[in-house]
């Protein structure tokens, strides 16, 4: 046991260093749009996505990015580095090619994918978890032994470490289901490692499905309060009231004040204070209230009072939704088109998280009307036009009156037609 707790401990430090922000940039040539998708200690998620022909730069904090891909949504880890140049030659079995400049690079990647097909065989569960992560360590290094392939010792490293909390993921399913209490405490680190998926992802599931199976609903935030320490006693407590929002609202009320009382960390209360208001204004307001990205807020029947006399073009969108993200462009040429003209486009956000949509509207909507929906899909906006989903386009007549409330979308030019007829 101490021996993988050491070698886990040995692998963190040397992949976790944090430094500026790095690039890479990765091109499509492949015929089909790819999608990568990477997942933070929030619950939130974030879409790559990568039209053919086409190259995005991603930023990215620390000294790699670990993503996975939409297409086969197996759990590959892809791993990228600083100044990576990668090109996706072709798509095979959902399964993605790649070539890069450095060729070392393709190598690395190619391993990725023929370790993900070694580890469809599953280990047995029913091991304990010290003999468990050390079949994955033997598993490991008898591939990269048996491949003699040029690949570096921090590819190695991280792979190492993706696969051994893969695994322990793994057995904390296998223990849920069979209702088996197990200590697993010991092996998180002693720094969260938010750049590595398994380990994020096992964490949340760790916290979010497996503990509440031998803790009491009542002590649930006290216990993880006294379990954990710092950043993980946020994410835990953070985690379990996240998820209550969703799915029993009941509950997010009751602990509400016991979550304020225990948590040290301003970052993680002030997500929950928002997602307090959106319960509170959703629950006891007739209005549609709107919070821009300053925290300015106003209803939107005010808002709609100050647009009076112009032609009003609603834009539902996310910062999480990739359609909703590919018509913005299409938007902004209706805006020139119409520029001389009584037009105002008004871009509203069906984001659960404030922060999701000011770093996005900060970015990418700067100096446009765009606002946030507090209660989303939950507010009576929604409600009343039946909003279940995005993107989702209406159109406002001067008289502040909705004429059409699922209109044709941006790159339609059926849409240009319909705005004209009411200027």
């Amino acid at each position: 046991m101490k021996k993988i707790l050491v070698l886990i401990a040995f692998i963190f430090i040397s992949a976790h260093g944090i430094s500026g922000t790095h690039t890479a940039y990765i091109k499509n040539s492949a015929k089909n749009q790819v999608n990568f998708v990477k997942y933070d200690e929030f619950g939130n998620y974030k879409h790559y996505p990568i039209d053919p022909g086409s190259t995005i730069t991603i930023p990215f904090e620390y000294d790699y990015l670990n993503i996975f891909a939409l297409e086969n949504d197996r759990d590959i880890p892809y791993f990228f580095f600083d100044r990576d140049e990668i090109e996706i030659t072709d798509i095979k079995d959902n399964i993605y090619l790649f070539n890069c400049t450095n060729s070392q690079r393709t190598t690395e990647l190619y391993l990725s994918e023929t370790i993900f097909k070694f580890f469809q065989q599953k280990l047995a569960l029913d091991n304990n978890t010290a003999a468990l992560l050390e079949q994955v360590q033997f598993k490991l290094d008898s591939i990269f032994l048996v491949n003699q392939l040029n690949v570096s010792k921090k590819y190695k490293d991280l792979l190492k470490q993706f696969y051994l909390y893969n695994m322990l993921g793994e057995k904390i399913k296998y223990n849920m289901e069979n209702k088996i209490l197990e200590p697993f405490d010991s092996y998180w680190l002693q720094n969260f490692n938010h750049q590595l998926q398994s380990y994020v992802l096992t964490f949340r599931n760790y916290t979010l499905s497996y503990l509440p199976k031998f803790i009491e609903k009542e002590n649930l935030l006290q216990q993880y309060n006294h379990i954990f320490k710092g950043e993980y006693k946020e994410i835990a407590m953070y985690t379990i009231m996240h998820m209550a929002y969703y799915k029993n609202k009941e509950w997010f009320r009751n602990y509400f004040s016991v979550y304020k009382s225990l948590s040290k960390d301003k970052v993680f209360s002030e997500k929950l204070d928002f997602f307090k208001l959106t319960d509170e204004l959703s629950n006891t307001s007739v209005e549609v209230t709107l919070i821009n990205s300053n925290k300015d807020t106003i209803s939107f029947k005010n808002l709609l009072t100050q647009l009076k006399g112009k032609v009003v073009l609603i834009d539902l969108w996310a910062s999480w939704c990739v359609p909703c993200i590919k018509q913005i462009p299409f938007s902004n040429e209706l805006a020139k088109k119409f520029e001389t003209k009584p037009f105002k486009i008004l871009y509203l956000s069906m984001d659960r998280e404030l922060q999701q949509f000011t770093a996005f509207s900060d970015e990418h909507l700067k100096e446009k009307l765009s606002y946030n929906i507090i209660g989303n899909f939950k507010s009576s906006f929604a409600m009343l036009n039946k909003v279940s989903s995005i993107p989702r386009y209406m159109i406002i007549n001067k008289n502040g009156i909705v004429v059409n409330n699922n209109a044709p979308f941006p790159d339609d030019d059926e849409l240009k037609k319909l705005i004209e007829e009411y200027f």
